[in-house]
């Protein structure tokens, strides 16, 4: 009430929060919660700009800090202050509604925070880390994803991955794509799609992503460069191919001398019964 803002017919739950019981009825707000002059909080100025301006405040998840029991407690609030005016139009109360929403805003904190634990370590993996959605649109990716692709930001995010790789580089992950969507957990090798601008080898790991009945809302990705293990793999299957043929040189030259040495035998054998 009043530009001293005293504190009038208070319901119980509003008495509960201040902790000092009923005899804050009557004193001003600013004696009845010094804490929010103690420490800097913005409310009994928007209260008297309430008065002055006549415009109703409303904030959602408000932090308010409150001495409980002699102790500073963090809390959040959904908050409004709505003009009160006499039959003359002018404000002669502010009419105070806060709905304590601190355990929704904690676990918001909470989701929010693991969500940048989560973003740190798929950043800190060496491999390609991005989620589809139902209908096969990018969702999130991590750093590695931006830097294979040479994308920046969100550049990604909402596209299919048809409209994203292209028609050709789509048909050869299709039917992979389909199988996992189907519920059915999917790996196999790709030469890297001509988007990444590199000849990189990538083993691709798709894992369905389902929901309480089953159905699958989304998928996992994983992709892992492999270029050097495919690459030792070239250089075995050129070096065994090369043993291959110097091992079939060289048993047509054991024959050839072989048959050379029979026929040598033959000619001696021949001229020593003419003798």
């Amino acid at each position: 009430m009043g530009r001293d803002l005293v504190i009038d017919n208070p319901n119980q739950t509003f008495i509960d929060i201040v902790g000092k019981g009923e005899a804050i009825v009557g004193l001003p707000l600013r004696e009845a919660m010094p804490e929010l002059i103690s420490e800097g909080q913005p409310f009994l100025q928007i209260l008297d700009d309430v008065f002055t301006t006549g415009e109703p405040f409303v904030s959602p998840g408000s932090l308010v800090k409150i001495v409980q029991n002699g102790v500073l407690q963090e809390k959040y609030y959904n908050m409004s202050y709505s003009p009160i005016r006499n039959g003359a139009g002018e404000i002669y109360a502010i009419l105070d509604v806060a709905i304590d929403v601190t355990p929704q805003v904690n676990t918001q904190q909470a989701l929010a925070q693991s969500e940048t634990h989560l973003e740190l370590l798929r950043d800190m993996v060496p491999a390609m880390i991005f989620y589809l959605d139902a209908q096969q649109r990018y969702q999130s990716y991590n750093k590695v994803f931006r830097d294979w692709f040479g994308v920046s930001g969100g550049e990604a995010l909402g596209k299919t991955v048809r409209e994203f790789l292209g028609e050709a580089a789509y048909r050869q992950t299709e039917s992979h794509l389909d199988r996992a969507y189907a519920g059915q957990p999917e790996q196999y090798e790709l030469l890297a799609p001509s988007r990444m601008q590199e000849n990189r080898w990538l083993s691709i790991v798709y894992t369905p992503h389902t929901d309480e009945a089953g159905q699958v809302i989304g998928i996992i990705v994983l992709a892992t460069d492999i270029t050097a293990t495919k690459q030792v793999e070239q250089q075995l299957r050129l070096s065994e191919e090369r043993y291959r043929l110097l091992s079939a040189d060289l048993e047509q030259l054991v024959q050839q001398r072989t048959q050379e040495l029979a026929t040598a035998n033959e000619e001696l054998a021949a001229s020593n019964e003419e003798l």
